[in-house]
Parts: C-alpha cells; sequence; structure tokens
C-alpha cells in the first residue's frame, strides 16, 4: 500500500523526527512511503531511506506550493496520508483535498487544545479525517472532550526513540556548538518561540551563572522570537555563556543532548514529547514544567523534576538541586535510560502504527468495492 507522510519541517525536536523514524521501517515491511515537507526554503535536509519531496512554502496562501502539492499527492495516489500537525492539514485542504477515498489521519492537534467551542471551520477540517493519533492515553482524553470525537477514531501511538543510537565524540560537539574545551553545558531544545519559555530559560540561566562559573546554556532550533531572545542575552550580558546554534541536524542534536548535563524543557504548553522521550533515551534527567505529556513522561524525582510553568525562579533552583548533587543526577539519568527502553523503543511505535495504516487500507478498500 501507498502511504504519504506530510510534515511542516524535519527538525530533530519536532513531529518530523517521529515521520523519519517511521518511515523506512514501514518500507522494510513492504509499504511505499513518501515524505513531503512543507518548509521555507530548500536546503538540504536529512538524508532519509525513502523518497522526500520538499515544498518551499513561505506564505500560507501562495498559490505555487498549493499547486506544487496537489500534484505531488495526485501522481502518488496514496492510499493513506498521515498528516503530522494541524497546519500540514491546512495546505492539503487548500489543494481541494485527496481523492475521496484517500485515507487521512492526524497527528498532533494542537492549535484545538483550548477551552473553548471549536468554530465551523475546525469543525469542516475535522471532516476530511478519518483518524487522530496521539501520543498518549491523555491526549486521546483531551480529544474526546475538546473535539467531541468518538474513541473509535482516536489511536494512540507511542512516542518512539532509538535506545541503541551512537553519538559523536565529546570533542567534536563542543566545536559544532561554539563551546568551550570540556566546559559544562544545559542544553534546551526550542524552537525559538514565546510558549516554549525559552525565555524563562535564558532569565533562570541569569542566576545560575553566579553559582556555576563554567557552566553554559544551549539552546537549539529556530523561531519568530529569535531576534527578542538575542537582545534579551545581550541586554543580561550573556553573550559568552548563553548560545544560539541555530537548527541542529539529527546526529549532532541527538549528540548534544547525550553529552548536556541534563536538558531543560521550560515550555509553557504542550510541544516538548520528542526532545524529552530523547532525552531520557541518552540517560539525561529533564527539568520541565508540568505541562501536557511532560506530567506522563517525566517521573518527578526519579528521572527529573518539574515545576509550574512560568516559574523561572523554581526552574534554577531545580537545575541547581541536580548539579549540586552528582550522584543523585546520575542515578536519574540511568532510570530515565530504563525507562525509555521499556516504554518508547521505536518498534513498538512501527507495530502500531503498520497495523493502523492497514486497517485505514482496507477500510478503503471496502468502500470503494462494487
Amino acid at each position: 500500500m501507498k502511504l504519504l507522510f506530510l510534515v511542516t519541517n524535519l527538525e530533530p525536536s519536532g513531529p518530523g523526527r517521529q515521520a523519519l523514524l517511521l518511515a523506512p521501517r514501514l518500507a522494510q515491511q513492504g509499504f511505499q512511503v513518501k515524505i513531503v515537507c512543507l518548509s521555507k526554503n530548500r536546503q538540504s535536509h536529512h538524508c532519509v531511506a525513502v523518497p522526500l519531496h520538499v515544498i518551499e512554502w513561505n506564505r500560507r496562501l501562495a498559490v505555487g506550493p498549493v499547486l506544487e502539492l496537489r500534484q505531488a499527492v495526485r501522481v502518488f495516489q496514496p492510499d493513506v496520508i498521515h498528516v503530522w500537525s494541524l497546519t500540514s492539514l491546512w495546505a492539503l485542504a487548500l489543494t481541494g483535498g485527496p481523492h475521496s477515498q484517500t485515507r487521512i489521519i492526524l497527528s498532533q492537534p494542537f492549535s484545538f487544545k483550548r477551552k473553548r467551542p471549536i468554530h465551523f471551520a475546525e469543525r469542516w477540517l475535522l471532516k476530511l479525517v478519518s483518524c487522530i493519533a496521539v501520543a498518549s492515553q491523555a491526549e486521546a482524553m483531551l480529544c474526546q472532550q475538546l473535539l467531541g470525537m468518538a474513541n473509535t477514531r482516536i489511536t494512540t501511538i507511542t512516542t518512539g526513540v532509538e535506545t541503541d543510537q551512537d553519538s559523536l565524540p565529546r570533542g567534536e560537539v563542543l566545536s559544532r556548538l561554539s563551546l568551550p574545551a570540556n566546559c559544562k553545558y544545559l542544553f534546551c531544545p526550542g524552537p525559538l518561540e514565546r510558549e516554549q519559555g525559552v525565555i524563562d530559560a535564558v532569565w533562570s540561566f541569569d542566576i545560575l551563572r553566579y553559582i556555576y562559573p563554567h557552566l553554559h546554556l544551549v539552546v537549539a532550533g529556530t523561531g519568530s522570537a529569535k531576534e527578542s531572545l538575542f537582545r534579551y542575552r545581550a541586554g543580561l550580558e550573556l553573550n559568552e555563556r548563553v548560545h544560539f546554534p541555530g537548527p541542529l541536524t539529527g546526529p549532532l542534536f541527538n549528540s548534544a543532548i547525550s553529552h548536556a548535563e541534563l536538558v531543560w524543557l521550560p515550555a509553557h504548553r504542550e510541544g516538548c514529547v520528542e526532545s524529552a522521550v530523547l532525552a531520557c533515551a541518552a540517560g539525561k534527567p529533564v527539568v520541565g514544567t508540568r505541562v501536557g505529556q511532560l506530567v506522563e513522561i517525566i517521573v518527578p524525582g526519579e528521572t527529573g523534576l518539574l515545576v509550574a510553568p512560568g516559574d523561572k525562579v523554581g526552574l534554577a533552583k531545580a537545575v541547581h538541586e541536580l548539579l549540586a548533587d552528582e550522584p543523585r543526577l546520575k542515578r536519574m539519568g540511568q532510570r530515565a535510560r530504563a525507562l525509555a527502553c521499556r516504554n518508547w523503543p521505536i518498534e513498538k511505535s512501527v507495530e502500531i502504527a503498520a497495523r493502523l495504516y492497514k486497517d485505514n487500507s482496507a477500510e478503503r478498500k471496502f468502500q470503494t468495492a462494487p
């Protein structure tokens, strides 16, 4: 069967990473898989073992990308389209939609997570979707409550991670991140958006720098808050201690996590699941906030520490608590690693996803049978 993945980007901290992990493994099981990426530029992306079509989409209502996406879908003629964000679903809708019998699966419907009734445009958009794939039972319950969707239209695909991936040498990672040799650093995966709480991390680090003179903060990714963060960093005179290396490729991103003291996730809302699971797989504790699935992934006191969203002082205290107790920091990392190997192996995600796609393809064939 033909399977199309539609993603907005392939950043290692976003849902595109999950698509990159699933695609080649599904191809080995006989699926014909293609990835279409709606990127802001045609820069080189990760090397993948399946066909990758990058569409330059700089403006929301640009005609050229819409036509290019429509042509890509029509030529490939997929049985199932897995749309990895609500933005991608809007893009697909602008093309007029695929063939009426093509099944559409939606992941990460974050913009619906508001305590208000969904409006008519969102209801119309959801009618295009045959199934919503979520990453946890909590997210499934939220979809039922806010979207009014039947449980039969919601499937849980646990976030998968490679637990045996190799890491680049520490010296090479420090050099590529423009960090001093043999320094210690905290890693915040971004992206550089206000709702990710990155500015809270910089504010909190301004406290920690006096306690740990040789500690650095690395904030990866890009986003709309980039310029304001640069100005904020300069205003605090942290240019030599807080680093913004931009988007990191898969191996460098994973290695940056592996060599960090801990991973910092100060988000104000949902959106850190991939990074939290990667941190656990790398054996690194997470200091984060009590939002979304982080509450399910991180076991406070065992694999990390959680504070209230926006609690800058609490973030600084939590990091200091772990850095000041190195044996505890190491034990937390070991427990996080064990948790990742037990709960989030990529093989488990592939098995669930393959069954979901086959079921939807079978339903499509049944509907088109004479």
